[in-house]
């Protein structure tokens, strides 16, 4: 199997596979059901991987040449992946209002750096997010950066690929609120401030497209005092989604 060529986006889909690297998230994917296609180790990793798992015995030397980090980890799985249907807005909003008290999904909007997508998957699960919307021209939710970032989350936290702007215009109209994340609007700790529905963080650079933007029923920006330029995206969305999480505690 040519695991180098699963660095390429338009492989992994072809092919409908995805690189898991390291111990600790290879035994994630194992735990949670995923697919995993073919597992690779090294002899000293051996005796730590299931025997349940299809698994081929390799050297270092071929391990390290398989993987995409500077020093791999020793284990190496290879995981099959079909994209998820996005629920239909009426879906979402039942999802959203299941009276769990989960205060929404997190949407991403030309989001391009792995690391901050992955970090975004951890903290959605650990805020109680349902899922999270991406549009098509963000990171892939399956680049071996973003798996190895969010630390198993990804094999449970649904994540849909969606043309993000009409989406969210179908969702206003099924009475969604639907809440961007923008350096120019009201402070999100503002009384009244909308804390249930779609919450968007934008991209790294530019913040939300214009269409994005004007799909939003409300904007809301995080307020500092210091003097630097902005927020990392993923500190942002985290910083919203536990907001977020906390005005959904204290109503419950």
């Amino acid at each position: 199997m040519r695991v180098r060529a699963l660095r390429d986006r338009k492989e992994r889909r072809a092919q409908g596979l995805f690189v898991v690297e390291g111990h600790k998230v290879v035994s994630e994917a194992f735990e949670s059901g995923a697919e995993i296609v073919q597992c690779y180790a090294t002899a000293a990793e051996e005796e730590r991987i299931p025997m349940s798992m299809r698994l081929e015995v390799i050297s270092e030397n071929s391990m390290q040449r398989m993987s995409s980090m500077k020093t791999a980890p020793g284990v190496l799985a290879i995981v099959a992946y079909t994209p998820k249907d996005a629920p239909s807005p009426a879906e979402l909003k039942a999802l959203i209002e299941d009276g769990s008290g989960t205060p929404g999904v997190l949407a991403l909007d030309g989001l391009r750096d792995p690391g901050n997508m992955g970090a975004l998957m951890r903290s959605a699960e650990w805020f109680g997010f349902k899922g999270l919307l991406v549009s098509q021209d963000s990171v892939d939710p399956i680049h071996p950066k973003v798996v190895q970032a969010a630390m198993g989350s990804s094999f449970r936290v649904p994540v849909w690929e969606v043309e993000l702007a009409p989406y969210l215009e179908t969702a206003v109209a099924e009475e969604i609120k639907v809440v961007g994340f923008d350096m120019d609007a009201k402070s999100m700790f503002a009384p009244f401030a909308v804390s249930s529905g779609i919450a968007i963080i934008g991209s790294e650079s530019h913040g939300m497209s214009q269409a994005v933007k004007d799909a939003c029923t409300d904007l809301c920006s995080i307020p500092g005092s210091g003097q630097a330029e902005s927020l990392n995206a993923a500190i942002a969305g985290s910083i919203a989604m536990a907001e977020w999480r906390r005005k959904t505690l204290l109503e419950s």
